[in-house]
């Protein structure tokens, strides 16, 4: 599932696939949150992104 608010990159889509045809994933999950910065800069609101946020950091 791709979500059209645009904060994923719909060209990643064929690498996840890949992931679960080879064997290597049963599921892939993509996150805004990985790659510091960039949830806020692709847009998620200050509230999502603070109610996102890991507790463990």
């Amino acid at each position: 599932m791709l979500h059209p608010d645009g904060q994923y990159d719909p060209e990643v889509i064929p690498h996840l696939v890949e992931s679960i045809k080879a064997g290597r994933a049963e599921m892939v999950l993509g996150s805004t949150m990985l790659v510091p910065g960039t949830a806020r800069q692709g847009g998620m609101p200050l509230y999502r992104f603070v109610s996102n946020w890991p507790s463990s950091r």
